[in-house]
């Protein structure tokens, strides 16, 4: 069957059970906007245009060792109710998670480990990630942009508290925190954003 030129695009639908992309290669962007899937999205090792997952609700997102020429967005309403993972991926674009909720009080809410990302990473403008968030090791040519954000653990530890790890982050761009020992050029952080560190 033939796939549009530009993307492959569906918008609000249910889904029920798992989108499997396993290893797929597909040259065109995947938009999956303001969806409810009633399951996961399995996308390890994939080869894709970009991925837009602008509103959807799923239970969770594993596109680690993944290739995006364009860009990753989470964002405007995105929730997801366990682990995203875009460990080892290399993302063209942006990774944008603006406004999107990562909920995993159990584990990692949200793992860029070791990934590249050729624009900016935004966690802002109402950004909740309930669990941890690592982006260690990761490469970011653009900012990494954290405005008006929560970050929490509810694991049960002694005190509740955020699990952020940024070791060896490299950024060509800005840095929007203070989590980081290392400041690049400048730093994007408000007010607003709420952070407990060990």
């Amino acid at each position: 069957m033939p796939v549009h030129e530009k993307s492959i695009a569906i918008r609000g639908a249910f889904i029920s059970g798992d989108i499997d992309l396993e290893g797929c290669e597909i040259t065109q962007s995947l938009k999956l906007v303001s969806c409810r899937i009633h399951g996961s999205l399995v996308g390890a090792g994939t080869r894709l245009g970009g991925i837009d997952l602008e509103g959807s609700i799923l239970n969770s997102v594993d596109c680690s060792y993944s290739r995006f020429e364009g860009s990753v967005r989470l964002n405007g309403g995105f929730e997801a109710e366990g682990a995203v993972s875009f460990g080892d991926a290399e993302i063209g674009g942006r990774l944008n998670c603006t406004g999107g909720k990562f909920k995993n009080a159990n584990g990692d809410a949200l793992s860029c480990g070791s990934a590249k990302v050729g624009g900016d990473v935004l966690l802002d403008d109402g950004f909740e990630a309930e669990g941890a968030v690592s982006i260690s090791n990761a490469k970011i040519k653009g900012d990494l942009i954290c405005a008006d954000c929560t970050f929490s653990n509810q694991r049960g530890f002694d005190r509740k508290e955020l699990k952020v790890t940024a070791d060896a982050l490299s950024l060509s761009g800005g840095l929007a925190s203070s989590f980081l020992s290392r400041i690049s050029r400048r730093i994007y952080c408000d007010r607003r954003s709420r952070m407990s560190l060990r």
